[in-house]
């Protein structure tokens, strides 16, 4: 049940690019083209469900957009069609979030929603709307997140790490 949740999250092409070479970035471009294949388009399965949940989407459109210098540099010459199907999927994805956001959506979760609708909303000209929907809960949100004291609301170190770390990649990306 846990390695489908990882495997639509795409935090293992940090994994790969670390690893560096052509066949690296050969294999993250086909994993990229055959998730386009079987999850694109609006949910419909279980399975399909699972791959747009709004954490999971969140996460992915960050790694997508964080990683695609990599994915992309997979071809001396570049790939028109991957380059389309790639973007088409990125802006479907994106929209799809910043529709749900941040509907029913708590804690770290809505933090890792929030972080891919704003690298949506920097990637994607004529998009900054999605910039301040971002921010916009983000503000509300840390109110109730972030106690007085500095602490996450759960009192879990390790919920507050996971929090200040995906701060901290927002505060990067602007």
């Amino acid at each position: 049940r846990c390695w489908p949740d990882r495997l639509h999250r795409f935090f293992w092409l940090r994994d790969l690019r670390a690893m560096g070479g052509q066949d690296a970035r050969a294999c993250a471009r086909d994993m990229v083209l055959q998730w386009i294949m079987l999850y694109g388009g609006k949910p419909k399965s279980r399975e399909q469900k699972l791959a747009w949940r709004t954490d999971i989407l969140g996460e992915r459109i960050s790694n997508w957009i964080c990683h695609y210098d990599f994915i992309d540099a997979c071809h001396a010459q570049h790939d028109q069609d991957f380059h389309d199907a790639f973007f088409a999927s990125l802006y479907e994805q994106a929209q799809y979030l910043a529709r749900r956001v941040p509907a029913g959506i708590h804690d770290l979760d809505l933090l890792k929603s929030l972080k891919g609708l704003l690298y949506a909303g920097l990637a994607f000209e004529g998009e900054e709307a999605w910039i301040e929907q971002a921010l916009d809960i983000l503000k509300i949100e840390l109110n109730k997140q972030i106690l007085p004291d500095g602490a996450h609301i759960s009192r879990s170190p390790m919920q507050l790490m996971r929090a200040l770390q995906i701060l901290l990649d927002m505060k990067a990306a602007l």
